[in-house]
């Protein structure tokens, strides 16, 4: 369960990092110095991991695998906690595991979750299994770890712009006499959507080295 002195600890981290954003005038600069806060204050320790594929054998092939998440079996918002803050989540798990990952009509149930992977065959396989890893680990939420980052995130990017950005709220909505949040929500502007969607007739390979 998530406590509120980590709840508060986190908000806290977040302060701090816009504290010191306050004094980089330079706007390219500043949002450099921001991704560097980020990712050491609320980068997910899954995707800190260092990976070895295993050794390639075969022809370079590109394979393509279709999750498909219930998303009323989840209490969340499923597709805004893979997306993440302005889409940094999903770009984790890409990174993390060399795949492109894409959302599918982000509204519905069940949500579609399209993974490609172009590398040789058994290379590629086993990169779609570390991004089917890495999307399981966001959802199960473990002891809060990904929507307390995800909050953390949040409140510097948002504190940190000259412009308000469009609504993405996360909150912890309350504490029982535990001190321990009872209940979660999240609520994400459609508009934060809109580049995370998928064509599923794309077969353009230009997003991969």
């Amino acid at each position: 369960m998530c406590s509120r002195e980590r709840f508060e600890e986190k908000l806290k981290q977040s302060q701090l990092a816009i504290d010191l954003l306050k004094d980089v005038e330079n706007r390219t600069l500043r949002s450099m110095v921001m991704e560097h806060y980020i990712e050491e204050l609320f980068g997910i320790d899954f995707f800190k991991q260092i990976l070895i594929p295993p050794h390639p054998y075969g022809r370079v092939r590109r394979k393509k695998f279709t999750k498909v998440i219930a998303t009323n079996e989840y209490n969340f918002n499923v597709a805004s906690r893979i997306i993440g803050p302005k889409g940094s989540t999903v770009k984790t798990i890409e990174r993390y595991s060399g795949c492109r990952v894409k959302l599918i009509n982000t509204r519905s149930n069940p949500l579609h979750v399209k993974i490609v992977a172009k590398d040789y065959v058994n290379v590629a396989k086993w990169r779609i299994e570390k991004a089917l890893e890495g999307i399981q680990h966001v959802l199960n939420n473990e002891n809060y770890n990904v929507s307390l980052n995800q909050l953390g995130e949040l409140a510097v990017r948002q504190g940190s712009c000259e412009k308000p950005p469009v609504s993405y709220h996360y909150r912890l909505k309350a504490f029982n006499r535990n001190d321990e949040a009872v209940n979660e929500e999240n609520e994400e502007d459609e508009k934060e959507l809109t580049a995370i969607l998928f064509d599923s007739d794309d077969e353009n390979d230009e997003n991969f080295q």
